[in-house]
C-alpha cells in the first residue's frame, strides 16, 4: 500500500512505519483515514487494470528487502529504491 512497518518481534507493536510519497499523494483516491478501503472500492476498481493501478500508485512494496547493518533497502512500484536508516 506504500507503508513499510517494523515490528518488535517479542511485543509485535510497531516499531517505525515509513510512508511514500506515492502513497500520500494516492491515499485518499484508494483507502479511508484509518487505511481500509473506501466502501465503494468495488466502484473504483472495476476491472484488472484498475487492481494493478491500484497497487502500483501508491508505491507498494512487494519486493524482498535487504537488510545491512543500521540499514534497510527496499524497491517500491513507484520507481524508487529505498535506503532507510534503522
Amino acid at each position: 500500500m506504500g507503508k513499510l512497518f517494523c515490528f518488535d518481534l517479542k511485543t509485535g507493536t510497531i516499531q517505525w512505519a515509513y510512508t511514500t510519497n506515492s502513497y500520500k499523494q494516492n491515499k485518499n483516491r484508494y483507502f479511508k483515514e484509518d487505511d481500509s478501503f473506501h466502501d465503494d472500492i468495488g466502484n473504483i476498481i472495476k476491472g484488472p487494470v484498475d487492481f494493478i493501478q491500484m497497487e502500483y500508485n501508491p508505491g507498494a512494496f512487494f519486493s524482498s528487502p535487504t537488510i545491512a547493518p543500521g540499514m534497510i533497502i527496499i524497491s517500491s512500484t513507484d520507481g524508487n529504491v529505498y535506503a532507510l536508516s534503522m
